[in-house]
């Protein structure tokens, strides 16, 4: 069976790892700009509850017990388009009626918007990632010490056939594909903090109520590249940058709005001050 490269065992600490430093180091960073935990601890109850529970759910009603989904799930594109209105609809639903109700009140400082970015894709790295990683370690270590019986146990069959070939996926993965997992991670949460940020705009303004259909096309259209290039035969390498690239694109345009708002805000927060002082 082998054994998994201490190459790889050192990466996948670092990908766990940095998938929960990060998020604490935003949340440190924003809290420190003014911004307010609730937000923070709202997005992490947002994706779980709107993706892990309800999203979840709707998706194995739909590919478990419909001829629709089944249909689908042989057509990649359709697949690759659900996906990606899935995602979008209900996560960015999620941000927009918590913007609306519960931080309707911190709607004041623009800096929860991240805040809740954080808590979001925060929760996701940990519990996707940081988790899995996790896992990944321990398995490395029962096999590297010859204790992968403790795994296979008594299984069986097609149970133990399934588990056994996990365990060699485990040990033919190069160590590059952990650092991959990292670089998605991080993009993920720039993806997220953006999307925050236009669906907060969308939920303060009335004005800009249109950014909040935008952000779910956005993600829909990020979430369906991405799944399509996934099942193809397309290099990890190409997936991830250009996954970089729109992340990276969505990321600047939104900059651009945040300073644009933030000079308003000033503008309008000087002009009551000089109206006090009359």
């Amino acid at each position: 069976m082998g054994t998994v490269s201490i190459s790889s065992i050192i990466c996948i600490i670092i990908c766990g790892f940095a998938c929960t430093a990060i998020p604490i180091a935003l949340f440190l960073y924003f809290k420190k700009l003014g911004g307010h935990y609730l937000p923070c601890i709202i997005g992490a109850c947002v994706f779980f509850v709107f993706v892990l529970l309800v999203e979840s759910t709707i998706n194995a009603i739909i590919f478990n017990y419909t001829k629709i989904g089944d249909y689908i799930s042989h057509k990649l594109v359709l697949y690759s388009i659900l996906a990606g209105l899935m995602a979008g609809l209900f996560e960015e639903s999620g941000r927009f009626i918590s913007f609306k109700t519960i931080l309707k009140k911190y709607k004041d400082n623009d800096v929860n918007a991240l805040m809740y970015g954080t808590g979001h894709g925060g929760c996701e790295a940990i519990l996707l990632v940081s988790m899995t990683m996790l896992n990944n370690l321990i398995v490395a270590i029962l096999i590297n010490t010859g204790n992968e019986g403790m795994l296979l146990g008594s299984l069986t069959g097609d149970i133990l056939d399934q588990t056994r070939a996990q365990l060699q996926e485990l040990i033919d993965t190069s160590w590059y594909i952990f650092l991959l997992s990292l670089v998605e991670r991080v993009s993920a949460i720039v993806l997220h903090l953006s999307l925050s940020v236009l669906v907060w705009y969308s939920a303060k303004n009335k004005r800009r109520v249109f950014l909040f259909p935008l952000a779910i096309l956005l993600h829909a259209l990020v979430d369906m590249i991405a799944t399509y290039l996934s099942h193809s035969d397309v290099n990890l390498f190409v997936i991830e940058i250009v996954n970089i690239i729109i992340i990276a694109v969505l990321a600047l345009v939104v900059k651009i709005l945040w300073n644009k708002e933030s000079r308003k805000s000033m503008l309008i927060n000087d002009m009551e001050i000089e109206s006090e002082r009359v």
